[in-house]
C-alpha cells in the first residue's frame, strides 16, 4: 500500500529518513558505547573493520547525546502521517489513528534497552537475538501502520499485517544468534552472557537455519518466485554450512558473508519498490 498524493509521499520520505541514520543512531551507537570494553577484546572490531569499529570513550557523550536527540526527531516524524491526515479530514480518534506514534515509540524505546542498562537486553541469552528481531518488525510496523494512515484505510487489525513483517524479524534474530557466535570469544572474556555463551556456535546455526526454513516455505506460500525468497534460500545455504562447520574461524565468515548477503539482497528489493513508485 503506497500513498499516491505528494503530500503524503512526502511524509513518508520524511519517516525513511529518520528510520535511517537517526535509527542506526540510536540502536548502534547506544551499543557502541556500552560495548567498549567487548570490543577491545573482538577481533572483528577495529578502526579500520567494516564490521565495526572501537568508539573511543572521548566519543561517548557526544554519541550518547546524539541518541537522545535522534529518539526525539524519529518520534515527532511519527506523529507527521496522523497531523497531516487530520489536516485534511475528520476521522474518529482510535488507536489505529495513532498507531505510527506508538509503534516508533516502542521502537525506539527498544534501541535503548537493548544495550543501555539497567535492562540491557543485550546480555540476557535468547532475549537479545528475540529484541533484534522485534527491532526489525516495529521499524516494518511503523512503515505498515504509517501507509494505512496516510492512505485513510484505518480499519484494519492485527491479522492484516503482511507476514513478510514477522519472517524478517525470524530471519533477523537468527542472523543476530549467528553474530552472537562469531563474538562468543569475546564475549566470554568480558564475562558477558549472550545467546551464543548459552547454546554454543552451532545451536546458534541450527536455530538460526530453522528460523530461515520457517520463512521459506511460509514465502513459497505466498509467492512463487521473490527476491525474499531467493535471500531466504542463500541465507538457510550459510546458516546450514556453521551447523556443518562450527570452527571459529568460518563462523565468522559465514556471519560477514549473510550480513552482505542481506544488503545485497535488500538493494535488490528496495530498487524494485522505488522503480514500481516511479511508475505510478
Amino acid at each position: 500500500m503506497i500513498p499516491k498524493s505528494f503530500g503524503a509521499l512526502t511524509v513518508s520520505a520524511v519517516q525513511i529518513a529518520t528510520l535511517g541514520f537517526p535509527l542506526c543512531t540510536v540502536v548502534f551507537g547506544v551499543n557502541d558505547i556500552y560495548d567498549y570494553q567487548s570490543d577491545l577484546l573482538n577481533p572483528r572490531k577495529s578502526l579500520t573493520s567494516l564490521e565495526g569499529s572501537i568508539l573511543p570513550p572521548a566519543h561517548h557523550e557526544f554519541v550518547q547525546k546524539s541518541a537522545i536527540t535522534s529518539s526525539v526527531v524519529i518520534v515527532l516524524a511519527s506523529i507527521i502521517p496522523t497531523s497531516h491526515i487530520l489536516s485534511r479530514n475528520e476521522l474518529d480518534a482510535t488507536w489505529q489513528l495513532y498507531s505510527p506514534a506508538l509503534s516508533t515509540i516502542l521502537l525506539v524505546a527498544l534501541g535503548w534497552i537493548y544495550s543501555a542498562p539497567p535492562l540491557r537486553l543485550k546480555e540476557r541469552p535468547v532475549l537479545d537475538s528475540v529484541s533484534n528481531g522485534l527491532i526489525v518488525w516495529l521499524s516494518c510496523l511503523v512503515g505498515f501502520t504509517s501507509a494505512r494512515v496516510l492512505t485513510g484505510n484505518l480499519n484494519w487489525g492485527s491479522a492484516d499485517i503482511p507476514t513478510k513483517t514477522y519472517m524478517l524479524g525470524l530471519v533477523t534474530a537468527s542472523v543476530h544468534a549467528l553474530g552472537a557466535a562469531a563474538d562468543i570469544e569475546a564475549d566470554i572474556a568480558a564475562g558477558q552472557r549472550t545467546i551464543a555463551t548459552r547454546i554454543g556456535r552451532r545451536g546458534c546455526a541450527l536455530i538460526g537455519a530453522a528460523a530461515y526454513i520457517v520463512a521459506l516455505v511460509t514465502e513459497a506460500k505466498e509467492n512463487s518466485v521473490s527476491i525474499f525468497g531467493v535471500y531466504l534460500i542463500g541465507g538457510l545455504g550459510i546458516m546450514l554450512s556453521v551447523c556443518v562447520n562450527s570452527s571459529p574461524t568460518w563462523v565468522r565468515r559465514a556471519f560477514q558473508a549473510v550480513v552482505y548477503w542481506t544488503v545485497v539482497s535488500a538493494v535488490a528489493w528496495f530498487g524494485v519498490r522505488f522503480g514500481e513508485i516511479l511508475s505510478m
